[in-house]
């Protein structure tokens, strides 16, 4: 096995893994982890197909067709991040017939695909052109979609994506983490546009190699972060091997009130793990282990149980009735109003509109 098919082999099964990881997970929003989920898979067959071309076995009618149909999977990478940003930034998102059509372009591409190879006189030869032209689509079609998904979080979080992404929360995280190595998988595809060179009927190894090992970096710089934020994937046996004593574990969990109480970190909408690991004087794994274990939530949803508390208070204050609900958001550190929304009717069975009035209705005198 060759260097080049090793890390397309690993980059494919870490993404792999990933998915099915994000599949499994019972936390969170479902309909965000699927399609995230959906979103790696492709990330792997493009891999996988480009893993494939660029070790020789487009030689083969069968396997170089199977590989290009692989490499189309590039057209569902682009749809799948835009639906994924909606499913975060929209109250009970739920895909829409008509949002379906996101994936025609892929079904054209197979089908396409499909029919040329079939009944293509000389297949051979479109291996000097078709990768090429499969390219420049590509480029065209993930660049609109990663505008429209920019545009659709900046839209809904009412600022700049980067100062969302910068100060996101919860799922945002994997927006996070995946932004970046779709900005560079992107400029990958770019370069075998343009030093490709149409006139030499054959794949050349040091094209695919560009985007394999860019794809090896990404998966496993992917899953480095995720085993430091420790809040992403389901925990399994994570704290198996953890040195953190029950004694230990009791005395930090009073000292993590005390300050949640006393200085109220969660008010700061730019709170992270790390962050308040390091106000305690301890390491981000550890703390995990606390707020999963002793208080059997993730780090999120923790810190929106106390931001929904403080937005209990404050609706209920009849000093403040003046206040907007958006206003209130901001104030106990939520960064946009479908982000309050979601964690209050999930924390309290309401939205903050029909507990404000509720509770304007109780205090009112008989």
């Amino acid at each position: 096995m060759t260097l080049l098919q090793l890390a397309g082999a690993v980059a494919v099964a870490q993404s792999l893994l990933i998915a099915i990881s994000l599949m499994s997970k019972r936390t969170g929003l479902r309909t965000s982890n699927l399609l995230l989920s959906a979103l790696f898979i492709s990330f792997a067959l493009l891999t996988a197909g480009f893993a494939a071309l660029g070790s020789g076995f487009g030689r083969y009618h069968l396997w170089y067709g199977a590989a290009t149909l692989a490499t189309g999977t590039s057209f569902l990478i682009g749809p799948l991040l835009l639906l994924y940003v909606k499913s975060l930034v929209l109250s009970r998102y739920r895909i829409r017939p008509i949002e379906w059509a996101h994936f025609a372009a892929f079904l054209i591409f197979a089908i396409a695909t499909v029919l040329v190879l079939q009944f293509a006189d000389d297949w051979k030869s479109l291996r000097r052109y078709l990768p090429f032209a499969i390219s420049a689509a590509v480029l065209i079609h993930n660049a609109a979609y990663l505008g429209c998904a920019i545009r659709c979080l900046a839209a809904a979080r009412g600022a700049s994506w980067l100062r969302v992404l910068a100060t996101g929360e919860g799922e945002l995280t994997w927006l996070r983490l995946i932004m970046p190595g779709y900005l560079v998988l992107w400029l990958s595809r770019l370069q075998f546009c343009m030093v490709g060179d149409v006139t030499v009927a054959r794949w050349c190894p040091y094209k695919a190699s560009t985007y394999i090992f860019g794809a090896f970096v990404f998966s496993n710089t992917l899953l480095y972060l995720i085993v430091r934020s420790a809040d992403v994937l389901p925990p399994y046996r994570r704290y198996e091997k953890s040195d953190l004593d029950e004694l230990e574990k009791r005395r930090r969990k009073e000292e993590l009130l005390d300050l949640m109480d006393g200085q109220k970190p969660y008010l700061n909408p730019c709170l992270t793990m790390s962050g308040l690991a390091r106000q305690l004087r301890i390491s981000p794994r550890h703390l995990s282990q606390i707020i999963n274990e002793l208080f059997g939530r993730n780090f999120c949803d923790f810190i929106n149980s106390y931001r929904i508390e403080e937005s209990k208070r404050l609706l209920s204050d009849p000093v403040g009735e003046e206040r907007s609900i958006l206003d209130i958001a901001y104030d106990v550190g939520f960064n946009s109003k479908s982000t309050f929304n979601s964690a209050f009717k999930k924390h309290t069975g309401m939205k903050p509109s029909e507990f404000r009035a509720l509770r304007s209705a109780l205090s009112r005198p008989a």
